[in-house]
C-alpha cells in the first residue's frame, strides 16, 4: 500500500506518519479498552468504512503497534490488540484527551457514546483519593440493549465496574449521552431529567441530590480531566 512520508527529519513528523491519518488514533483508543474483532470496531467507530478500517489496521500491524490472533473455537474469530509499542501511546492519548476535554461541551447532534467508552470516561473522572463507600448504578440504554455499570467509593478512591451495584444510593437509567449531561449538570442533562429520558430511582431525596451524590464519587466540576490520570492499559 502507498506510504505517506513527510520530507523532514523530525520525530513529530515520524509519529504523524504512523498515527496522524483519520481514524487511526480512534482505532488505537478502542484497542486500549481491550482486544477487538473487526466487526466490533466497525460498530463502535460509526462512520468508518470497511476499506479504511482494514487499511489502517494493516498499517498499524506493519508498524508493530497492533497484532492479530485467532480466538480458540467455538469463537474462531480474528481479534486485534495492541502490542507493547502500541500501549506506549497511552501517555500521548492521555495528553490529547486532557487537552481535548475543554472542547467536549456542548454535546453535538449526532454524536454517539457506547457503554464501554462511558465506563472508560467515568474511570478518568473517578476520584483517586478516598471517597464515600456508597454506590451509584448506571443503567445504560442503547437500542434494545441495557448495559449496567456501577461506581463505588472507598478509601482508595472510586472504582467503576460492570454489573449491578449492591444497595446503590442512586440509580440512573437512560442513554449514554443523556447520562453524561446529567453528570456534568448541562442544560441538556436537566432537560433529560425533566422529560424522564433519564429516570431516577431511589426516591425524591436522591433525585434532589444527584449532583451532590455524583460529586462525592467523581470530579465533575468541568469537562477538564483531572491531572495525574493515566490512560488505562489494555486488560490482561
Amino acid at each position: 500500500m502507498p506510504e505517506f512520508r513527510y520530507p523532514q527529519f523530525c520525530a513529530v513528523a515520524r509519529a504523524a506518519e504512523i498515527v496522524g491519518e483519520r481514524w487511526t488514533l480512534l482505532i488505537v483508543r478502542e484497542l486500549f479498552i481491550g482486544p477487538q474483532r473487526f466487526s466490533d470496531m466497525r460498530r463502535r467507530l460509526s462512520g468508518v468504512s470497511p476499506s479504511v478500517l482494514s487499511e489502517r489496521l494493516a498499517i498499524l500491524e506493519e508498524r508493530g503497534l497492533v497484532s492479530k490472533s485467532m480466538l480458540a473455537p467455538p469463537a474462531a474469530s480474528v481479534v486485534y490488540e495492541l502490542t507493547e509499542a502500541g500501549r506506549g501511546l497511552g501517555p500521548v492519548l492521555m495528553a490529547l484527551a486532557q487537552w481535548g476535554a475543554q472542547f467536549l461541551l456542548p454535546i453535538r447532534s449526532g454524536e454517539q457514546l457506547d457503554p464501554d467508552r462511558l465506563r472508560f470516561g467515568l474511570g478518568l473522572y473517578a476520584r483517586s483519593a478516598g471517597s464515600p463507600t456508597h454506590a451509584v448504578e448506571w443503567r445504560v440504554r442503547g437500542g434494545d440493549q441495557l448495559v449496567i455499570l456501577h461506581a463505588r467509593g472507598g478509601p482508595n478512591g472510586t472504582s467503576v465496574l460492570e454489573g449491578p451495584a449492591e444497595a446503590p444510593v442512586l440509580v440512573l437509567e437512560g442513554e449514554a449521552l443523556d447520562l453524561v449531561g446529567v453528570a456534568f449538570g448541562t442544560a441538556e442533562g436537566r432537560e433529560a431529567l425533566r422529560t424522564s429520558r433519564v429516570q431516577v430511582r431511589h426516591g425524591p431525596r436522591a433525585a434532589a441530590r444527584i449532583r451532590d451524590i455524583l460529586a462525592e464519587l467523581f470530579e465533575l466540576d468541568s469537562p477538564a480531566i483531572p491531572a495525574g490520570r493515566a490512560f488505562p492499559s489494555t486488560p490482561n
